[in-house]
């Protein structure tokens, strides 16, 4: 009988230690599976934010480069006029044969 409430009692405690063990990891996993969540939320914020920050940068680019052809543009512009005059003024001054011929091509080419 001593041998039989001693196994039962074995019996019992290695049950609620298996129990025990089975709310553990139970708890465990629930934590993990927390955790999991929370920092995948976090990293999607900072992708949101990168890829706005990404949105930002090119918008600046395509600004910074509109900026630069229009300086450009007008830098030749202003290239074309010095030389029209330039022409201009060869041309009324006979100073060149083949300015009247330069003038208009210049010109030809400015539209």
């Amino acid at each position: 009988m001593y041998l039989k409430s001693t196994s039962a009692k074995l019996n019992m405690s290695l049950l609620q230690f298996h129990y025990t063990q089975k709310v553990d990891f139970a708890q465990l996993k629930s934590e993990m599976q927390l955790v999991e969540k929370n920092d995948f939320a976090l990293m999607k914020v900072e992708n949101d934010r990168l890829m706005a920050e990404v949105d930002k940068l090119k918008q600046r680019l395509r600004e910074e480069i509109t900026r630069s052809q229009a300086g450009f543009r007008l830098d030749l512009n202003l290239e074309k006029g010095a030389v029209l005059v330039l022409c201009s003024y060869v041309c009324f001054h006979n100073l060149h044969p083949q300015a009247e011929y330069v003038t208009r091509q210049v010109c030809k080419n400015s539209r």
